[in-house]
């Protein structure tokens, strides 16, 4: 009898010690979550500092847009060209990926082409008319090229052109060909006072995905309009 007693007692003791583990790692589980939580439009470490500078650039339609078209709101950015046949078509499929699962939501998408010359305001509407992208939440935007890298060397602390990629030549629809542009391959997430809230790699579904959830809660934290 005495030794069924103590069998129930050390079970009893056992099943209690395994509680109390499960309730500690449950606690420090929340406290560690609470630690790495940041507020949505906090900068992360890598991009304090960075913001967008005032500029005035050319959007597809012909018109003028300046800096304001970031201010008040939630914007994922991204430098490109529409000749690119290298990291362009990843990064343009990772906004049009966000562009669908952001639907609803107030986020907007710039594209910023790093290729004046050659992206008229036609050739980026035709593009995006190609790709069937919305224009109402997604601008492009081309312009003069010292804007365009006073643009990206402030935001991304990456000067884009006049260097060259002399070891990849591209092809133009009208025969004639063109060096490689050496731009950033990273989708920028910028918060509503111009401040760089964070880089994520266009070719990373997980970093995509980071970048949606984050985006999302950027903009629920932002004043309704």
């Amino acid at each position: 009898m005495m030794r069924r007693f103590l069998l129930i007692l050390m079970v009893l003791a056992a099943v209690g010690m395994a509680l109390s583990i499960v309730g500690l790692i449950r606690t420090m589980n929340r406290l560690g979550a609470g630690a790495n939580t940041a507020p949505p439009v906090q900068p992360d470490v890598a991009s304090l500092g960075l913001f967008i500078p005032e500029f005035t650039l050319t959007n597809q339609d012909g018109a003028t847009v300046d800096h304001t078209v970031f201010d008040g709101r939630i914007t994922i950015l991204d430098f490109f060209f529409t000749h690119c046949p290298f990291i362009c078509p990843t990064l343009t499929l990772a906004m049009q990926d966000l562009a669908r699962d952001l639907a609803g939501t107030p986020v907007r998408f710039v594209s910023i082409s790093v290729d004046p010359q050659n992206d008229t305001p036609a050739r980026l509407k035709q593009y995006a008319a190609d790709k069937e992208i919305d224009l109402s939440r997604w601008t492009f935007l081309t312009g003069d090229l010292a804007t365009v890298q006073a643009v990206a060397n402030t935001s991304l602390g990456f000067l884009v052109g006049p260097d060259k990629d002399p070891a990849n030549t591209i092809t133009l629809p009208d025969g004639s060909t063109m060096q490689n542009i050496i731009h950033p391959s990273r989708l920028i997430l910028v918060g509503p006072d111009r401040k760089v809230l964070g880089f994520y790699e266009a070719s990373s579904l997980e970093e995509t995905n980071k970048l949606l959830l984050r985006a999302r809660a950027a903009a629920k934290s932002l004043p309704r309009r």
